[in-house]
């Protein structure tokens, strides 16, 4: 090959690896469209415009808003007084005048212990149930009762379970063990105790039907709470200040009202007055402070909690509220309720508590028709239409 050639091949070559140098260092251009490029190769805003955030729904974990409604002058002056601030002589006496309450049937401690709640069969309910007969026999008793409208009759816990239901059975089971603790002699003292038992089984049913549709986790706790939850009430009408002053057990006055008589008149209002007497007897600690947590919907707004935490603590609060006000006739029925129009003080914090989507859903769920029967049934209704 002659120089000339040879100079010429290699004048070829330093030229095809200058073009493929030079075309692989010049920007080329990406005909992918911005919303499928690797996200390494997306442009990054400049820091000074800002970033559109999608909605999304609230679930569990999202804080709940804080609720814009000015405080009531009434709420923002009242105050729950804990136990432990309590004067000790005061305490003392307290404690002393509780101790004349029996304590419930020890299968109370096994039927709302948290392993039960949580993983106990309709066998081993029945079980327990029929391990205390005469309870066993008012449970049978009501659930054959006109109050549930059951096609035929049941003979067994087991059976009550398979037609009503183990929330529905379990509550039954719970308000009657504490029946054996709550006793009273004067008629008045019974009317009384026969209101709280009347609100505190339809507060169980209000709660036992609104989690299932809201598709609440552990309803079951739920609705074992909002029973005990009227344990104070119980132990505040068995004190004889109680007599003297009905406003201490009277439904129809704004829990405010009625908190701040009992604690003028006891040192201590129903809440931690329960919580007294639930620790005496034992309770497991995780259902007395769950139990203790749904009164804070009255004083404390719903700051600090996620949706679900707050959900839990308000569901069984309003149909607490809801079961005193149409035991004591307040409200005829739950249709004409609406959490937009309250204005009592005890449901000033509750709105805060709920999503605009779960108040809507229980607003449907309060008017529906069914509900309302068996409301009725439970507050004798059909009973006096009867008479």
């Amino acid at each position: 090959m002659t120089a000339p050639v040879l100079f010429g091949l290699i004048v070829l070559v330093l030229a095809v690896v200058a073009y493929l140098v030079l075309r692989r260092a010049a920007p080329r251009r990406d005909n992918t469209p911005p919303a499928t490029r690797p996200a390494e190769l997306r442009a990054v805003p400049p820091t000074h415009q800002p970033v559109a955030v999608p909605h999304r729904a609230p679930s569990e974990g999202t804080p709940v808003a804080v609720s814009s409604r000015p405080l009531p002058p009434e709420l923002a002056t009242f105050r729950i007084t804990p136990v432990q601030d309590m004067p000790p002589a005061q305490r003392d006496a307290l404690t002393e005048a509780l101790r004349n309450i029996p304590r419930p049937p020890r299968a109370l401690h096994r039927l709302i212990s948290p392993e039960f709640l949580a993983t106990a069969t309709s066998t081993e309910m029945s079980e327990l149930v029929m391990s205390e007969p005469l309870i066993a026999a008012k449970v049978l008793s009501t659930v054959n009762s006109p109050l549930y409208g059951l096609q035929r009759s049941v003979t067994s816990i087991g059976q009550a379970i398979t037609f009503l239901g183990m929330n529905t059975v379990r509550s039954i089971c719970v308000r009657y063990l504490l029946d054996e603790s709550f006793q009273a002699s004067d008629p008045a003292s019974r009317r009384v105790f026969e209101q709280l038992w009347t609100a505190s089984a339809i507060a169980s049913e209000l709660c036992s039907r609104l989690s299932k549709q809201l598709h609440m986790a552990d309803a079951g706790t739920l609705v074992t709470q909002v029973v005990l939850s009227f344990v104070g009430h119980m132990a505040v009408a068995t004190l004889p200040q109680s007599r003297a002053q009905p406003a201490l057990t009277d439904m129809s006055l704004d829990l405010v009202q009625r908190y701040s008589a009992q604690q003028q008149a006891l040192g201590l209002c129903a809440p931690e007055i329960g919580r007294l007497l639930m620790t005496s007897w034992e309770l497991p600690a995780s259902i007395v402070q769950g139990v203790g947590d749904i009164d804070l919907v009255l004083t404390q707004p719903a700051t600090g909690l996620d949706t679900t935490a707050a959900t839990r603590r308000a569901l069984p609060y309003l149909c607490a509220r809801l079961a005193e006000r149409l035991t004591a006739r307040a409200l005829d029925t739950l249709a004409q309720w609406h959490l937009a129009t309250d204005t009592a003080l005890c449901t000033h914090h509750l709105a805060g508590h709920l999503q605009p989507a779960q108040e809507a859903a229980l607003q449907t769920l309060l008017g529906a028709p069914e509900l309302q029967t068996s409301v009725d049934q439970l507050l004798g209704k059909g009973a006096d239409t009867a008479a």
